[in-house]
């Protein structure tokens, strides 16, 4: 289960934003510009079994927190950050923050006629 909240460029606050599933966001939100953020807490009993966490579809910029560890960012696929030694048996916090293309709200003559990437986290997020 995610609580996700917006920010629009150029703004700093992040608003809430009711989200059922994961899954690309441009539809409802066609016009929307900036960061999504994904956040979570779950539960392992081994924290040395995991070490890598895989986005399965990102759109289009991921940065990665585990406990408020930084995990670094990522522009193109895979979208794989290295967990290893971040993790704690017991509850672990999950942040993934997704900056989305500026084309969708600058669309200049040349992009209007261009497919988008898609906009969020858009496929499973994988961790082993």
């Amino acid at each position: 289960k995610w609580k996700v909240s917006l920010r629009q460029a150029k703004e700093q606050a992040f608003t809430n934003y009711p989200l059922f599933d994961l899954g690309n966001l441009s539809h409802d939100l066609p016009d929307f510009c900036g960061v999504i953020r994904y956040e979570t807490v779950w539960t392992i009993e081994k924290p040395e079994d995991f070490c890598v966490l895989q986005l399965s579809g990102v759109g289009e910029t991921a940065q990665l927190w585990v406990n408020d560890c930084d995990c670094g960012a990522v522009v193109g696929k895979p979208y794989r950050f290295a967990i290893a030694g971040k993790l704690k048996k017991g509850e672990n916090q999950l942040r993934v923050e997704v900056m989305n293309n500026m084309a969708y709200r600058e669309r200049d003559p040349f992009s209007t006629y261009l497919p988008l990437p898609p906009t969020g986290l858009t496929g499973p997020v994988l961790i082993g």
